[in-house]
C-alpha cells in the first residue's frame, strides 16, 4: 500500500492537485477498496478518484488549475478507453450522482462523435490535397501535414465556442465540411502547389463544397447555412480580435505564409486554454502517432508489409486510434419486437455519418416546404369541431411548450445554442401540425395533442443524434411515459414516410415503457388499473387468443413477452384505449 500512496503522492504533485482533492480522492479509494476488489493498476482507479473528487466542489480543480483530463491520464499512464471502462466502474460501486454519471456518458460521448468525425476527414483532405507526408528536417515551405494539422486544429477550436455541436454528429460532420472549405479557399489563392488538383477551373473551385457533400454524404442546404451563420462570422470574429490573421473582408488568407505560423500557434494556444478551463479530453489526440494511439487506448497494429513511407505509418496510426470509436452505438439497432412496422431496409452504406446524414434529409423531405403553422386544411377542420374552434388554445400551447423545450435545450451556460434549439423547434413544431392533421383526420382522435408534440421533438432531437434523446423529453415536459405511449403506434401507422431508424427508435422507447417505466411507483398506471375495479389483470386475462392456460407463455420461443404485457394495457379504460390494433397480436 506504501507504494501505491507514493505513486499516488507523485501523481498529485506533478498535476499541482490541491489538497482538498487530493485527500478526497484517496479517502474515496480507501472507502472503495474495503469493499470492492480492485484489479489491475491501482494508480488508474486512483485516477478515477481523483477525477470525481475534483467535480464535487463548487469550482473543480481539475477544470480550472490548469490540469487537463489529458495530462491526468497521461501522467497516470492510462489510455482513455481504459478511463472510461474503469470511470463507469467506479460510478457504479461509488453510486455517484447523475450529474457526474452523465458528465462522464457526455465525455464517452462526444469523443465517439469526434472520432467518427475524425475518420471521415482524412478522406475527405485527401479528395482536395495531396496525402501528408513525413515533415522534412528543414521545411521550407508548406506542406500538406501541416495543412492537414492547422485544418483539424482549427475545426476544434471553432467546434469548441459552440458547446451545442460537441454531441451533434450532423452538425460537428457539417462544421467540419465548412472548414475543409474554408481552408482549400485559401489554399487555392495562397498554395496551389499543395492541391490534389491545381488546374481546376474557377467554376470547379467554386463547386468544391457541392463536391464534398455529394461524395462524403453532407447536406449541402445545412451545410451552407452552418457556414454562412456560424462558420465565416465566427472566423470573421477571429480576426477582428487578431486571433487569426489574413483578410477581414474576404476572410482568406489564412494560410499566406506571412501569416500561417502565426495563425497555427494562435489556434493551439487557445485551444489548449480552452481544454485547460473545462478539464476535457484533447481532441487533438487523433492527429498524433503511435504515442498519440497509446493515449487513446489504440496501438498502433502495423505489420511488416505495412511498413513503407513514414507519412504512410502516420496516416495507418490515425485510422487505428479512430477505428476504436467507430460510432457503432450511434447506430440504431433493431428492436425485438414490432417488426411489423418496419418497410424494406433502405439501400445505402450503414456508417454513424451516413445514417445521421440520411435521417436529417428524411426529415427534411418529410416536412417539405410546410410552415411552422396549422395548413388551410387543419384550420378548416378546427372550425368544424363542435365544441369550439381548438385552433388558438392549440397554438397557445405549442408556443407554451416550445419556451420550455427552448429554455430546457440551451441550458444556463451554453451561449450559442438558442439559434440550434429555435431551428430544432421549428423543424418539430412543423412536424406536430403535419401529423397533428393526418391522425386527427384519420382517428378523429381527441386529447393527444400534448403527447403528440413531445413525441415530434422526440423524432426531430433523434433525427440529429443528439444525448438529449428519450427520456429526455420526458423530463423537459413532466409527461407520463403511459401518456407518451399512447401516441407512439398512432404517429407509426399514420406516417409513411418516417424512416426505419426513427420507427426502431420509437419501438424501443415502447418496449422501455412497457417493460420498466409504466410501472414504476410514481406511473399513473396504478391509478387506472385501481379505477379500473379489477386490479391487476391475472395471466389468464393476458394470455393470448386459442392458448390452452399459461403454459404456452413459455414454451413458445418464437412469440414476444412484450406482446403479453401490451395486453395489460387493453383491459385498463384510460382517457384513450391502447393505440395498439389487437389484430397485430393475433
Amino acid at each position: 500500500m506504501s507504494s501505491v500512496r507514493d505513486s499516488f503522492d507523485s501523481l498529485c504533485a506533478e498535476l499541482n492537485m490541491d489538497p482538498v482533492s487530493k485527500s478526497k480522492a484517496w479517502e474515496d479509494y480507501e472507502s472503495i477498496k474495503e469493499n470492492y476488489s480492485l484489479e489491475g493498476n491501482q494508480l488508474h482507479w486512483l485516477a478515477c478518484s481523483l477525477y470525481v473528487a475534483c467535480r464535487h466542489h463548487s469550482r473543480p480543480p481539475l477544470e480550472g488549475n490548469g490540469v487537463s483530463l489529458t495530462r491526468l491520464l497521461r501522467s497516470s499512464s492510462l489510455s482513455l478507453v481504459q478511463f472510461l471502462s474503469k470511470a463507469k466502474k467506479w460510478a457504479d460501486m461509488f453510486n455517484l450522482k447523475k450529474e457526474l454519471r452523465d458528465k462522464i456518458e457526455r465525455l464517452e460521448r462526444n469523443f465517439a462523435v469526434s472520432s467518427v468525425i475524425f475518420k471521415k476527414y482524412e478522406p475527405i483532405f485527401l479528395q482536395l490535397f495531396k496525402a501528408p507526408v513525413a515533415k522534412a528536417a528543414k521545411k521550407s515551405s508548406l506542406s500538406p501535414v501541416d495543412v492537414f494539422d492547422f485544418t483539424w486544429g482549427l475545426f476544434v477550436r471553432v467546434k469548441a465556442d459552440f458547446p451545442a455541436i460537441s454531441d451533434d454528429l450532423v452538425n460537428s460532420y457539417h462544421l467540419l465540411l465548412s472548414c475543409v472549405d474554408h481552408v482549400y479557399d485559401s489554399a487555392t489563392k495562397s498554395h496551389p502547389g499543395l492541391l490534389r488538383n491545381p488546374k481546376k477551373s474557377a467554376q470547379e473551385q467554386e463547386d468544391v463544397l457541392e463536391s464534398l457533400c455529394r461524395t462524403h454524404e453532407g447536406i449541402l442546404p445545412e451545410v451552407k447555412s452552418i457556414r454562412e451563420h456560424y462558420w465565416k462570422p465566427h472566423i470573421g470574429q477571429f480576426m477582428r480580435k487578431k486571433s487569426l490573421r489574413g483578410d477581414p473582408e474576404t476572410l482568406s488568407g489564412i494560410l499566406d505564409p506571412a501569416h500561417f505560423d502565426f495563425n497555427a500557434k494562435s489556434m493551439r494556444k487557445e485551444y489548449e486554454a480552452y481544454v485547460l478551463s473545462i478539464g476535457e479530453y484533447d481532441e487533438r489526440v487523433f492527429l498524433g502517432d503511435n504515442a498519440a494511439s497509446t493515449e487513446a487506448g489504440t496501438p498502433t497494429k502495423a505489420s511488416h508489409s505495412d511498413a513503407g513511407e513514414p507519412g504512410e505509418k502516420v496516416l495507418l496510426a490515425r485510422r487505428n486510434l479512430a477505428r476504436q470509436f467507430d460510432g457503432n452505438a450511434l447506430i440504431p439497432n433493431t428492436p425485438l419486437s414490432g417488426k411489423h412496422y418496419l418497410k424494406a431496409k433502405d439501400q445505402m452504406k450503414v456508417t454513424p455519418v451516413s445514417t445521421a446524414t440520411y435521417l436529417v434529409s428524411r426529415l427534411n423531405n418529410l416536412i417539405g416546404k410546410r410552415e411552422a403553422e396549422p395548413s388551410p386544411r387543419l384550420l378548416e377542420f378546427f372550425k368544424t369541431c363542435e365544441s369550439g374552434n381548438p385552433g388558438e388554445a392549440i397554438s397557445e400551447r405549442v408556443q407554451k411548450l416550445g419556451d420550455i423545450f427552448s429554455r430546457s435545450f440551451t441550458g444556463r451556460s451554453e451561449s450559442h445554442q438558442g439559434s440550434f434549439a429555435r431551428m430544432r423547434l421549428k423543424m418539430g413544431i412543423i412536424l406536430y401540425y403535419k401529423l397533428l392533421e393526418r391522425i386527427l383526420l384519420s382517428e378523429k382522435e381527441r386529447g393527444i395533442s400534448f403527447c403528440l408534440f413531445a413525441c415530434c421533438l422526440e423524432v426531430v432531437i433523434f433525427s440529429y443524434n443528439s444525448q438529449r434523446t428519450f427520456p429526455w423529453i420526458l423530463d423537459t415536459f413532466a409527461l407520463e411515459s403511459i401518456q407518451f405511449y399512447k401516441v407512439i403506434e398512432i404517429i407509426i401507422r399514420n406516417e409513411d414516410a418516417l424512416p426505419r431508424d426513427v420507427v426502431k427508435h420509437l419501438q424501443r422507447i415502447e418496449e422501455q415503457i412497457l417493460e420498466l417505466r409504466a410501472w414504476v411507483r410514481e406511473s399513473a398506471l396504478w391509478e387506472e388499473i385501481e379505477k379500473d375495479g379489477r386490479g391487476v389483470p391475472s395471466c389468464e386475462e393476458v394470455a393470448l387468443p386459442n392458448n390452452e392456460g399459461t403454459s404456452s407463455l413459455i414454451v413458445d420461443p418464437l412469440r414476444s413477452p412484450l406482446s403479453n404485457q401490451k395486453q395489460v394495457f387493453a383491459v385498463i379504460k384510460c382517457t384513450y384505449f391502447s393505440p395498439i390494433p389487437y389484430s397485430l397480436y393475433n
